[in-house]
């Protein structure tokens, strides 16, 4: 196999042709300048591709909340819309949508579809919160697999409805 070159949290991964890896941005123009001093290969360019953040799995959920609190749930009421009442959008596949959407990369390595990861358990919480909230209404249809979670947009008159039975239990 290929060697690792290892700095703190900078990895490149020697490949015959390149290296890879995530660099702290205050390394690169020092790993450069190693490189252009080689004398069994030819240094040609460099070439970044976004940005890793260096988060925890609380810090990481921590930035959602700070991020996306005020705007999520016109999010979720856009993603989930439909034309009619009757008519629902499949759960799994709109919230892995938004997860996919609004995860940042970090160092760690984690699938964003894990429902363990910080992006997917700020989706969950947030999904949770709107459905208790009647902004969003749940279904299920029946398939030869079992139940498929639905979802969609409540509708004004549920909003309307849902408030007059908030305030009857207050």
């Amino acid at each position: 196999g290929c060697p690792d070159v290892v700095l703190d949290k900078t990895r490149l991964y020697c490949h015959p042709q390149e290296l890879s890896g995530p660099v702290r941005k205050d390394l690169i123009e020092h790993i450069e300048k190693i490189l252009t001093q080689g004398t069994t290969f030819q240094y040609l360019r460099t070439d970044t591709y976004g940005e890793l953040l260096d988060l925890t799995e609380e810090e990481e959920l921590a930035y959602y909340h700070e991020t996306h609190d005020m705007t999520i749930g016109g999010v979720f009421l856009e993603a989930f819309r439909t034309k009619r009442r009757n008519l629902y959008k499949i759960r799994e596949q709109v919230l892995e949508i938004i997860t996919g959407k609004l995860q940042v990369r970090t160092l760690r390595k984690s699938s964003i579809y894990s429902n363990t990861s910080p992006a997917y358990r700020y989706i969950m919480e947030t999904y949770g919160k709107m459905v208790s909230e009647g902004r969003l209404v749940e279904g299920c249809k029946q398939t030869a697999s079992g139940k498929l979670p639905l979802c969609r947009t409540a509708t004004g008159r549920e909003l309307k409805m849902k408030r007059r039975e908030d305030d009857r239990t207050e």
